[in-house]
């Protein structure tokens, strides 16, 4: 061979083909392109890329609105269940935002568009009722998604447990605010500063299943006949002279401090009397009810705000448990989008201003 004939060209390696030896093939997509020459992007991956972010947004607004509505039947008298779910649902949406929603402008506008989709559904409550709801609600919405977005600039990887607990706890502390902002102009329209009595009953159930495992003799499912004369027999039974008497005498002083027990829960004036073949958790709701219209009644304006502020202690001290579960479900959405392709992880690098000596 003539020494002044280059020689061939050695065959390819198929691995250095598929850019897993070659460094400059390393993370490249096709075309030869890699960090000093750019793939460039077309049309349809802008429109796929537009799709998907619109489905986001799309899914954010409407599982607002769903809370919304969810929780404008609860206070009709529906269950609160279908409004915790769709929160789960809204807190994990509004974490996926926060990963892809790189313009603070657009997350401004869906945060905007979620908030009237959960004002929707009490568009017949006082307006300063919802301007107070939804600037608080959109201000809580807007804080959470400009704090993760602040995890998210601080750290190399994606933390997602750091970054999703900032936004998650924010919707429910808004949802928590709307919530009792919302129910505060409800009870201030019909002068009842309670919760709904299928709310209460569904409390009352969980509270007599507990007591009933320390106090099995006392009932709380029954009528409120058959509870006043357990705790009346628990009272007489600690007392010697009771057991000195008859029986006849004994089951007239039962009689006594269980008619005494019945008497002592007067209800409203404009409530069912009480009785003994009410149910028990119906003169519960009653008489709390009662309680708390009266005390509206003579402190006014200062009992709704510190009704409020307890609701608001309550609610989120039992929003920790809410947060995790949102975690937990933006967990599997965030899983899940990854899985089937609608969003990935790729690595950037970034060029930044710094002041120093």
């Amino acid at each position: 061979m003539d020494p002044m004939t280059p020689p061939p060209p050695a065959p390819e390696n198929p691995a250095q083909s598929r850019g897993l030896i070659s460094p400059d093939r390393i993370y490249q997509k096709q075309g030869g392109a890699n960090l000093m020459n750019p793939v460039h992007f077309g049309a349809g991956d802008r429109d796929g890329a537009l799709w998907r972010s619109a489905s986001i947004d799309a899914a954010a607004v409407i599982l607002a609105g769903l809370f919304g509505y969810a929780f404008a039947r609860y206070l009709a008298g529906g269950t609160i269940w279908f409004a915790f779910a769709a929160l789960l649902g809204w807190c994990a949406a509004s974490v996926i935002e926060g990963f892809l929603a790189n313009q603070p402008g657009r997350r401004f506008l869906i945060a905007l568009l979620e908030t009237l989709a959960a004002l929707a559904s009490f568009y017949s409550y006082g307006w300063q009722a919802l301007a107070l709801g939804g600037l608080l609600l959109f201000g809580c919405l807007m804080w959470g998604y400009f704090s993760m977005r602040r995890s998210i600039g601080n750290s190399i990887e994606v933390a997602f447990f750091a970054a999703s607990g900032r936004a998650v706890g924010k919707v429910v502390t808004g949802a928590v605010i709307f919530m009792i902002v919302m129910y505060a102009a409800l009870t201030n329209n019909n002068g009842n500063f309670f919760v709904s009595q299928t709310g209460f009953n569904a409390f009352f159930g969980w509270t007599a299943s507990f007591v009933n495992n320390f106090y099995p003799s006392v009932p709380l499912t029954g009528s409120f006949g058959d509870f006043a004369d357990a705790v009346a027999r628990v009272q007489l039974e600690n007392n010697p002279q009771f057991h000195s008497l008859t029986p006849a005498q004994q089951s007239q002083a039962l009689t006594q401090a269980a008619g005494a027990i019945v008497g002592s829960f007067t209800a409203p004036p404009d409530a069912p009397a009480v009785s003994s073949s009410t149910a028990t958790s119906n003169v519960f709701y009653n008489y709390l009810a009662g309680w708390s219209a009266r005390l509206g009644q003579r402190f006014s304006t200062g009992f709704v705000g510190a009704w409020g502020l307890l609701l608001f202690l309550i609610l989120r001290s039992i929003g920790i448990i809410v947060v995790w579960a949102g975690q937990f479900v933006a967990l599997l959405a965030y899983e899940i989008l990854l899985a089937s392709g609608f969003m990935k992880i790729t690595e950037e690098s970034a060029t930044r201003e710094v002041v120093k000596y």
